[in-house]
């Protein structure tokens, strides 16, 4: 199952800056270097891997001008996201433009805890759109799901275009591939799913917050086990390349692309530090029917 987030409380917060404060974390068996990644090696290991998994290298480059009318466009202009909306605008603007999300379409924000966007594209392009999230009363009541994202309560073949964002990364346990079968079975044929940012490093890492109770964590193996303070939820996982095998599963009907997503200086300049993090996506299209 995919757990409720639990490290974003204000009372949360307290006890990680009394847990820093006393010394605790400074001497903690979780507060580890992570490897420090190679980001030209890294994309060479994709390219090689293309040959041999099943999925293929593209490149997303930002327009400057689409980019700052999607902003004006669906920005809510609250406190949401709030010390990282820059990131959080471009990883939507980045789900957005490869789904191609129209009036037509049943959509699914996957993990969408509290995100406006959903509303906002049923009120804006009115489309049918619907909010997941495991935090919800389980079930489907009006436009929201509440289920673990590996098994929604929807029919299969029922939805065209899903997207998560800052959320597959924190799947924990066997979520994550099961996720994607879902995918297979709840899309549509010629139906996408984007999960942005995909989160990358040099090594496998499975990263846990040090003071929440992570026993119910199964740990990858030949992961990097490591913690962070700030990390926003009990679990997170970056994939290697050769990791990846675990998530883009041959024989689902599934087509995988992984998107390195080039942001120009001139949206970067000046930007949140986050913003840099959302470098890779991957879009998982259902193939057309015969």
């Amino acid at each position: 199952m995919f757990l409720v987030d639990k490290g974003k409380s204000a009372v949360h917060r307290v006890k990680t800056a009394l847990f820093k404060k006393s010394g605790r974390w400074d001497k903690h068996p979780l507060n580890v270097t992570p490897p420090k990644t190679d980001w030209q090696e890294l994309d060479r290991q994709l390219v090689a891997l293309s040959s041999s998994l099943p999925f293929v290298i593209r490149d997303f480059h930002v327009d400057p001008a689409k980019y700052a009318d999607y902003r004006q466009k669906f920005w809510p202009g609250s406190l949401y996201a709030i010390g990282y909306k820059d990131k959080k605008i471009m990883e939507h603007f980045v789900s957005y433009t490869l789904l191609g999300v129209s009036k037509a379409d049943k959509y699914i924000d996957v993990a969408s805890e509290n995100s406006p966007f959903p509303d906002l594209y049923r009120r804006i392009i009115g489309a049918e759109t619907y909010s997941q999230d495991l935090s919800y009363p389980p079930g489907v009541s009006g436009y929201r799901i509440g289920s673990s994202a590996d098994s929604m309560p929807i029919e299969a073949a029922s939805v065209d275009k899903m997207s998560l964002h800052c959320a597959f990364e924190h799947f924990q346990n066997d979520v994550d591939t099961n996720f994607v079968r879902e995918v297979s079975r709840t899309l549509r044929p010629g139906g996408k799913c984007v999960i942005v940012p995909l989160y990358m490093a040099s090594r496998l890492l499975n990263i846990v917050d040090p003071i929440l109770d992570a026993s119910s964590v199964r740990f990858d193996d030949g992961a990097v086990v490591m913690g962070e303070t700030n990390l926003g939820g009990l679990f997170e996982r970056y994939y290697s390349p050769e990791s990846l095998k675990r998530i883009l599963i041959p024989g689902l009907g599934l087509v995988y692309e992984i998107y390195r997503v080039h942001v120009p200086e001139s949206i970067s300049a000046g930007a949140s530090p986050a913003l840099a993090r959302v470098n890779y996506a991957l879009c998982i299209t259902r193939q057309p029917s015969a």
